[in-house]
């Protein structure tokens, strides 16, 4: 069973990042790939892609070493976009290195403005042919499940689009079969930026009102829970209900200014709850109405929007997706706050 166990957990991690990897082909063939830009230290979003491939870095027991700067690399980007070019480089390097291999990281400024980020090992290196297709989505210069393929060759491909999309570059350098790779990217340094704040707010986004209350209906316990604590967390005042009859009291005695709604409720459905609500007046005209479902196909989305719900959201939903719709539909009525809450929902609908 421990055996079973092992083999279902790695390939149900190997098919989570097939999928992740395809799903990221179709948004950039759909242009429906963005990025979420913010200043940030450079060496954070590096120390957090090692972070991510440590565990896999230690069970290959290669001899690793890591090169950061002892000063902040300002740089304006996607972290997570970023964060995954690093690890998909990393997890190359893993994957086509034997084990007890030397693997190197290194962060470096540039004299042009620029900052380099080397990935190299010692591994089974990159024939001269290959070189020049290495980036071509789907490429791959052994059939796969052969010499440690056991992607789809499209790592590569994404990592390229991704640092482009960012104004930098990446090149692969190999002298042949067996000598080992070098990949680096290099990205633009940050200008007349801000210093990188941890715990800094996104652009556009507000603190959450001190009267705003937040109605979140969902017959998952737990679920509900954690939404109710992340939010109460950010400031919001919470109330809660677990299927669309406690969800309509809600509504009538705590009047929310945004309702969090799951679809599929067990007495009836999310957007019977929007309709009822609105038929009787329990809603006023600011009342933001979000959908938080599985449910993602067009008959929902449809049913949703003509229940006069704004927005139909995924599960799992990013919570800083949903705090920067929430703030910026509650922002103050001002053009900044109208640009923001405008570029918040064609992020979150996309």
């Amino acid at each position: 069973m421990r055996r079973a166990a092992a083999i279902i957990a790695r390939q149900s991690g190997q098919l989570t990042r097939l999928v992740d990897d395809l799903l990221d082909v179709s948004r950039i063939q759909s242009s429906k790939l963005t990025l979420r830009l913010a200043h940030v230290d450079l060496r954070q979003v590096v120390e957090g892609a090692l972070e991510t491939c440590q565990p896999l870095i230690e069970a290959a027991g290669h001899d690793f070493s890591a090169s950061l700067p002892a000063t902040p690399v300002p740089v304006c980007v996607d972290a997570v976009r970023i964060a995954q070019c690093v690890s998909n480089l990393l997890n190359n390097a893993i994957k086509f290195t034997p084990d007890g291999g030397r693997i190197a990281l290194a962060l470096a400024l540039r004299a042009d403005g620029y900052v380099a980020i080397t990935v190299s090992d010692s591994g089974r290196g990159i024939a001269p042919a290959m070189l020049p297709k290495l980036f071509g989505m789907f490429a791959q210069e052994h059939a796969s499940g052969m010499h440690g393929n056991s992607g789809l060759g499209i790592g590569l491909a994404l990592t390229r689009h991704l640092v482009t999309q960012h104004g930098g570059r990446i090149d692969a350098h190999s002298d042949g079969p067996g000598s080992g790779a070098r990949f680096e990217i290099v990205l633009p340094l940050a200008q007349d930026a801000a210093p990188p704040q941890a715990d800094a707010a996104p652009d556009g986004a507000v603190p959450a009102p001190a009267a705003a209350t937040v109605l979140v209906v969902d017959d998952n316990v737990d679920a509900l829970q954690m939404m109710q604590a992340l939010l109460e967390m950010e400031g919001y005042r919470v109330l809660s209900a677990q299927d669309g009859a406690g969800a309509l009291r809600a509504i009538a005695a705590g009047r929310p200014d945004v309702v969090l709604l799951d679809v599929g409720l067990p007495d009836m459905s999310g957007t019977d709850v929007a309709l009822r609500a609105r038929a009787a007046g329990l809603l006023g005209p600011r009342t933001l109405l979000v959908a938080l479902t599985g449910w993602s196909d067009e008959v929902s989305r449809a049913a949703s929007k003509a229940a006069g719900i704004a927005h139909h959201l995924n599960k799992p939903v990013q919570l800083a997706h949903l705090l920067e719709l929430m703030r910026a539909h509650l922002a103050p009525e001002r053009p900044a706050a109208s640009t923001a809450r405008a570029e918040a929902e064609a992020a979150l609908d996309a």
